[in-house]
């Protein structure tokens, strides 16, 4: 049962209050190209303005208490014009966030109705289910695990700490493939859900984080690999498939492929960890990333896998992307972060950066269905999927 309106607003305004939420806004905000905002100056100003006082503090304390006069060094300090530096900085860079967020809670997209009501159409048919955390779309030959368990019980949170026993594990006729696909920034996970669909009708099973309240794939906005990797055996543990028979993707949109990119990185890294630490348990080979803009202080740099035995990655770029017009002298740095030896790439042409997703309705040279039809071709080609 998907969770009700209410539930999910107080879910997300409580992960809104969280100071960890913050400081994810803040790192996100300060690496943007179309922000002002520079997080090292706020770091800077505030400890120009904390210092002094400090100083005065316990300078005041020191001497009090060996009875001497109070200190007039705090007094000092205080009035300089390096303080009042570090308050002008402080206040300025508190404004830029605040009209940066400002703006971005404008600038949310919205899904269009037709991909409303393709999840609806989805999840009544019992191809798809939804958490507060993420939507997982379902082959057809996956569907009886929802009829058979309308909800997980507590037999199935065991799962997903790695507890089996009395858990019906399924196995699929084949190898699950499971892609993990991350929204791209200020876009709902809806708007992913035509695709998401198609994916699913070539007998993939598609994992899509909702990352509200925020719409960031970034770290400490819920996507740390620790939150992945734990939501990860939950849907695993949900399908009751066997953990040794499951290809895991990653996979992302814009700014949900760097998040995507990240993340591969440190799986990658944690792997000699995995006998330790079980969010490195789980092994991920492939990479998918679609519409990756030239945003270089995002790029992770994943020029090192070049072992097709362990590593492969796709990148479908649109020919007609605006962003790649708008930052198009950073694209040639943006591919040396690719290895060439497990990077293929593919161009649409006539596609647009918006139309690997349904939140905007104006078509490029093809439409938006035809542009994610291609997407869907060329990630079951490159999955191997067999029809």
């Amino acid at each position: 049962e998907a969770p009700s309106p209410l539930s999910t607003a107080v879910f997300n305004g409580l992960r809104l209050l969280s100071p960890q939420t913050w400081v994810g806004l803040m790192q996100v905000s300060s690496r943007s190209p179309f922000s002002e905002f520079e997080l090292e100056t706020l770091i800077i100003a505030t400890i120009g303005l904390v210092l002094p006082i400090a100083i005065h503090l316990s300078s005041t304390w020191l001497l009090e208490s060996m009875r001497h006069t109070r200190p007039q060094l705090g007094r000092v300090l205080v009035l300089s014009p390096w303080v009042w530096h570090c308050i002008w900085q402080f206040c300025l860079q508190i404004r830029k966030f605040t009209f940066t967020m400002i703006t971005q809670v404008q600038n949310r997209n919205k899904p269009l109705p037709c991909a409303i009501q393709e999840l609806q159409n989805r999840l009544s048919n019992q191809r798809a289910y939804q958490t507060r955390r993420y939507t997982v779309y379902l082959p057809a030959t996956l569907d009886h695990v929802l009829q058979n368990n309308s909800s997980t019980g507590t037999a199935t949170a065991a799962a997903a700490d790695g507890d089996t026993n009395g858990v019906g594990i399924i196995q699929p006729p084949t190898r699950a493939k499971i892609i993990v696909f991350f929204p791209g920034a200020l876009v709902p996970s809806e708007a992913y859900s035509e695709l998401a669909s198609r994916l699913s009708d070539n007998g993939l099973i598609v994992i899509v984080p909702s990352l509200e309240p925020c719409l960031y794939a970034a770290p400490n906005l819920g996507i740390q690999v620790d939150a992945v990797s734990r939501m990860m055996r939950k849907v695993q543990a949900e399908l009751k498939l066997d953990p040794k028979h499951i290809d895991w993707v990653l996979g992302g949109h814009s700014m949900g492929a760097f998040g995507a990119m990240r993340l591969y990185d440190q799986f990658k890294k944690g792997e000699p960890l995995a006998l330790f630490l079980k969010e490195f348990a789980i092994r991920v080979k492939d990479l998918i990333l679609i519409g990756v803009a030239p945003f270089v202080k995002e790029c992770t740099n994943l020029s090192s896998y070049d072992d097709a035995n362990t590593n492969r990655i796709l990148l479908i770029q649109a020919t007609d992307d605006v962003l790649m017009k708008m930052l198009g002298d950073g694209l040639d740095e943006l591919y040396t972060n690719f290895p060439d030896a497990t990077t293929i790439r593919k161009d649409i042409i006539g596609a647009t950066h918006h139309g690997f997703a349904s939140y905007n309705d104006e078509d490029g040279q093809i439409t938006m269905q035809e542009q994610q039809s291609q997407v869907c071709e060329h990630i079951v080609e490159f999955l191997q999927i067999k029809k």
